[in-house]
């Protein structure tokens, strides 16, 4: 789950190790399937694979960005958004 926005804007969560992960285009609450490209001793950076499921913060932006009712479509609109190979599905 992603946790917080770091300063440069990427999503920031926590593997069960307790190493930090940064991940570009992900918000507060976000829960998100991730594979990692870089692995250091305290963190490591990640690409967004799978958006399982959308925090509120997120819903809300994609909300006002798309008029989507409900919650699945504006999931899908996100990732069309930012082209991720695997979405909430249908």
């Amino acid at each position: 789950m992603i946790d917080s926005l770091a300063a440069g804007g990427d999503g920031v969560g926590r593997a069960s190790d307790g190493r930090v992960i940064f991940v570009p285009m992900t918000a507060p609450g976000d829960r998100v399937r991730v594979a990692l490209y870089e692995r250091r001793s305290r963190f490591a950076r990640g690409r967004l694979v799978e958006l399982i499921d959308a925090g509120a913060d997120l819903l809300a932006v994609v909300s006002d960005l798309f008029d989507a009712d409900d919650v699945a479509a504006r999931a899908r609109a996100y990732a069309r958004l930012f082209d991720l190979e695997s979405v909430i599905p249908s």
